[in-house]
């Protein structure tokens, strides 16, 4: 499905909720029809449940209506997993342990406040660095793609976030991992238009199979040895809870937990340095792939819609005025413009059709206001795009309003709560035990980079007046930019 302008057009979004069928309108946007009370004759939000299929061909996912979402987020943590759905999703499960929720906790642990502070300075080292390499500091106009763009500024801090910053640079790691974002993508999709019973076949003949083998055998020529590394200095020092860069805090939580210890080598030890191998790389898909999109939608916004750029162009210029000319997080204190901009593109343009998404893997669920029960290995989760366009939470939830939020006395800890924190009218980050671990530091990251690009460069679409390729689009139930359209950019400086 294709919505030009993010306007979601086919959707029909008069408070429908009951789904017929979905083969018209393929992923992300089932044919709907409007619910009535029997009784009353009247529009009612309830409706029933349906299903999209998994991204990657390996399932559905069933979609619960709006008004179930606060039992489905209220479940008991341990009975739904992240991990497992994402697997399935990507047709990681001979690759990745599912089960294995170190790598989650260490991803948590990086997120904590103290940690970010600590990351925060080299964040914007490395932010500057990237937007230099990826746009240069002409004065003269060049072009490039949106999404192209976006994924070139963050693969080196996405390096920095998994490792350390620089690691692996002169074995151009960076390059190597942001090709494999590609390359999961790809792989994903070949899955996806296959018969599932063909997955060992692909495995064996696809090129995108052997390709992503290949590069993964490939990067772990540099990952590998830094892991011996980290786990040899680990175990001649005392134990930390201080650890900021993913990479070591997963050595250390499994040295703590298992399979490791601190007391020489273990048995099988190889292979788990290879498993945390693979998963510093399922990271770095994690981080990358997600952010790039929401780093493209406030590009694409910014141009589509100028009449924001200036105004918050010229608040960023003033935020930094105030935080004493330093570039970092604290700069968001002072921006309650770009943070509703920021905020209206997290609604409109960076949600998915379905949003917080879980697999049973223990005992089987209940719904009780729909009065199912699921089974293990179902996947669950709930509507995005319903909530977040629903005319009753936001006045014509169609039309892109970069001050939908804008208030000017906002303080730091009402903006950090507005736009982090998930509610029932708010679920771009999922809520409850969907909740993203990582919302806080995504945000900021993607905010930092538009801003540095804004402050940095003049930037505008290029294309003709009335000849910009459809504003969004869908991709197994996900809303991402359209990565054809194309920006101008020169240097400011």
């Amino acid at each position: 499905m294709v919505g030009n302008e993010g306007d979601f057009s086919a959707l029909s979004l008069s408070w429908m909720i009951q789904v017929t069928s979905a083969p018209v309108y393929g992923y992300g946007a089932p044919a709907i029809t409007t619910w009535k009370d029997s009784r009353a004759g009247i529009q009612s939000k309830k409706g029933k449940p349906w299903a999209v299929p998994l991204p990657g061909g390996s399932g559905d996912m069933i979609v619960l209506p709006h008004h179930c979402g606060k039992e489905f987020f209220n479940l008991p943590k341990d009975n739904l997993s992240m991990r497992h759905m994402m697997s399935d999703e990507i047709n990681f499960n001979h690759i990745l342990d599912a089960a294995w929720k170190v790598p989650v906790e260490a991803m948590q642990a990086c997120n904590k406040p103290s940690a970010l502070k600590k990351l925060d300075p080299l964040i914007m080292k490395e932010a500057d660095n990237s937007i230099s390499q990826a746009m240069g500091s002409s004065k003269s106009w060049n072009e490039d793609s949106i999404f192209n763009i976006s994924l070139q500024v963050l693969i080196d801090t996405g390096v920095l976030l998994v490792f350390h910053p620089g690691f692996g640079r002169e074995a151009g790691l960076a390059k190597q991992m942001g090709e494999y974002v590609g390359q999961v993508e790809a792989r994903t999709h070949l899955y996806e238009s296959m018969p599932r019973i063909m997955g060992p076949l692909l495995e064996l003949f696809a090129p995108e199979c052997h390709q992503i083998r290949s590069s993964m055998k490939s990067m772990k020529k540099t990952i590998v040895p830094e892991l011996r590394r980290l786990l040899k200095q680990k175990r001649a020092s005392p134990p930390t809870n201080d650890d900021h860069f993913y990479a070591s805090s997963m050595i250390e939580l499994a040295l703590k937990k298992g399979p490791l210890t601190r007391n020489g080598v273990t048995k099988d030890e190889e292979h788990h340095i290879d498993m945390m191998a693979d998963e510093t790389m399922f990271m770095f898909f994690e981080a990358v792939e997600p952010t790039t999109m929401i780093l493209a939608a406030f590009i694409a916004r910014f141009l589509r819609h100028r009449e924001f750029l200036e105004p918050v162009r010229l608040e960023l210029e003033q935020a930094l005025k105030l935080n004493d000319g330093k570039w970092n997080f604290d700069l968001f204190n002072h921006t309650p413009r770009f943070e509703s901009f920021s905020r209206e593109v997290l609604r409109m343009d960076c949600i998915n059709m379905v949003a917080g998404s879980r697999q049973i893997v223990k005992e089987p669920v209940t719904i009780k206001s729909l009065g199912m029960t699921f089974g293990p290995g179902t996947n669950l989760t709930t509507s995005g795009a319903f909530t977040h366009l629903d005319p009753d939470f936001y006045p014509d939830p169609t039309r892109f309003d970069g001050n939908r939020f804008y208030k000017p006395d906002s303080a730091a800890s009402d903006i950090l709560r507005d736009t982090i924190s998930p509610n029932e009218q708010w679920v771009s980050f999922g809520l409850g035990i969907s909740s993203c671990p990582a919302r806080l530091l995504g945000t900021r990251l993607c905010q930092i980079m538009a801003a540095k690009i804004l402050l940095g460069y003049h930037i505008e679409l290029a294309h003709e007046d009335g000849k910009c390729p459809d504003f969004n689009i869908y991709v197994d139930a996900v809303g991402i930019l359209n990565p054809e359209i194309r920006m101008r950019y020169k240097s400011r400086q």
